[in-house]
């Protein structure tokens, strides 16, 4: 399937049902394995559905290999099991009410942040979830920020107003407890707006680990104490502190903006999860 015909760099995806699970098509014994692409999905109802529903125009804005920043178009049309996943979980609510937990499962690259949000949500009720390292590299790097097709998409329960520049992503560690306990998720905003001094930060460390993790990243209540130097002020010492007295603080003395990046916030504290994983 393709929504646009460009000759050699035209992108195709599949759009079968899967046989055995693998490629291709089930044969049940008619003539054209191809049939349910006629019957099922550009039957009068269901193409109103499709037109109506799930195909959009999603625009991105990306940064060239300049720097430049372009806009990027692309139609997106559903694949067979996108539009089947839908589908079967609409009919389910339906037939048995809202508030049920379900389980789909989907290949890498199969489209599965499409499946489960549509554009039109992300950085309104929906933020990417994402490793902390992945968050620290990334973001701290605008013009290295990971495809957002890539990106797991969660609808987040905030009193904050949504906007780019948000994530979620789980706390793994003891350092900051009880204010952030172990493998809770959070709620991050990039970049850092306003004075950092105070504020609960994810940080990246150029020549320091935290000792928790042996990590390049951290999470760490920010202080910072500045001296005078010539017409310009530059840090004295950087000290990123745990809530936990059991663990030491990072202090980094002379420490410049190469020594540490700031990353991002922590905007609230959405959850913790389970001992039991699930």
């Amino acid at each position: 399937m393709t929504t646009r015909l460009a000759g050699d760099a035209t992108h195709f995806l599949p759009f079968d049902k899967g046989c055995n699970g693998g490629a291709g098509n089930p044969h049940d014994g008619r003539a054209y394995r191809t049939a349910y692409l006629w019957e099922e999905v550009l039957a009068r109802d269901s193409l109103l559905d499709v037109l109506a529903r799930f195909v959009h125009l999603q625009t991105a804005e990306k940064r060239d290999d300049r720097g430049r920043k372009v806009k990027a178009e692309a139609m997106i049309f559903p694949r067979y099991h996108q539009l089947d996943a839908v589908r079967l979980l609409v009919q389910k609510a339906r037939c048995e009410g809202v508030g049920n937990n379900y389980l789909i499962e989907h290949s890498a690259g199969s489209g599965k942040s499409n499946t489960i949000t549509q554009p039109d949500e992300r950085y309104v009720t929906c933020v990417p979830l994402v490793p902390l390292a992945i968050a620290a590299g990334e973001f701290g790097d605008p013009q290295n920020v990971a495809a957002e097709e890539h990106w797991e998409w969660v609808e987040v329960d905030s009193t904050h107003r949504v906007r780019p520049g948000m994530f979620v992503a789980q706390i793994v560690g003891h350092s900051m407890e009880p204010t952030v306990p172990h493998r809770a998720y959070g709620l991050f905003r990039a970049p850092v707006e306003g004075t950092r001094q105070g504020k609960t930060v994810l940080v990246q460390l150029h020549d320091a680990t935290d000792p928790e993790t042996g990590a390049r990243y951290t999470l760490k209540r920010y202080e910072s104490e500045k001296v005078q130097d010539g017409d310009s002020w530059r840090h004295a010492t950087i000290t990123l502190k745990p809530t936990n007295p059991e663990f030491e603080p990072i202090v980094l003395a002379d420490a410049d903006e190469g020594d540490v990046a700031v990353v991002a916030e922590l905007v609230e504290v959405l959850a913790a999860m389970p001992a039991d994983g699930r």
